[in-house]
């Protein structure tokens, strides 16, 4: 089993897609945008958005599986 981490600043930031789960039980895909330089997350109909307007703030917690 794939050990859970909730450390933001060491979730692979080169585009890769995670699972991760905030601390109000919301789970879903994320990815770092290398263009941007912020975390986004897939939204209900699939297009990528900043995790900041998904979740209602700049400050989220999650955690992702490496």
């Amino acid at each position: 089993m794939t050990e859970v981490n909730e450390d933001p600043n060491s979730a692979p930031k080169d585009g890769s897609v995670i699972n991760v789960q905030f601390r109000d039980g919301m789970t879903n895909k994320a990815r770092w945008n290398t263009g941007t330089g912020q975390w986004e997350a897939l939204d209900s109909i699939g297009h990528w958005r900043l995790m900041k307007f998904l979740n209602g703030s700049d400050r989220f917690e999650l955690w992702w599986r490496s």
